[in-house]
């Protein structure tokens, strides 16, 4: 939500006229695009939890990035980042939905992966909206830092409960 929901106000707020912002969006959806082509396939090969600690590992380097950006440049650098992360962590999240669920309700698990997904991101957009109203972009990204340094210690702490090797297949 921050690059999406936001950005226009963080031009307004840099002096960024608002057509020259519109330029990010091409090039994150460039950016995400050849990521997920390239690291989706990988999910299966390296295994589902590496995947997801080099996704935070992006997304960190990216939102810290995002958190002293004060122009364009370097918001459109740290969106490029960032998507990398979604990139990666999407496909092997969703496998990983599928891999934990009973076979038998794999539809009710993607529908709840799905759901909390969303929920995720609306809720994400109106916490960072108050964070933002009540301090700065900096402060807000700062959060989004903090949040995925949360996960990388919830990703640790779980890390022998999560499928690591990879996947092999029946003729193997």
């Amino acid at each position: 939500p921050l690059y999406f929901s936001f950005l226009p106000l963080f031009a307004l707020r840099h002096d960024i006229p608002i057509a020259e912002i519109a330029i990010f969006f091409p090039i994150y959806g460039t950016v995400f695009l050849i990521a997920r082509s390239l690291f989706t396939p990988w999910s299966d090969r390296l295994g589902r939890r590496l995947l997801l600690a080099i996704s935070v590992v992006f997304a960190i380097i990216g939102l810290a990035v995002g958190a002293v950006a004060q122009d364009l440049p370097t918001i459109i650098l740290s969106g490029c980042l960032f998507a990398i992360g979604p990139a990666l962590e999407t496909p092997a999240s969703m496998a990983l939905a599928i891999d934990r669920s009973d076979p038998s309700r794999s539809g009710a698990a993607m529908a709840t992966y799905s759901l909390g997904y969303q929920m995720g991101l609306g809720v994400g957009a109106a916490l960072f909206g108050f964070a933002i109203a009540a301090f700065d972009f900096g402060v807000a990204f700062g959060i989004a830092v903090g949040m995925q340094v949360l996960l990388a210690l919830l990703l640790i702490a779980n890390w022998h409960n999560l499928p690591g090797g990879a996947r092999r297949s029946a003729a193997a």
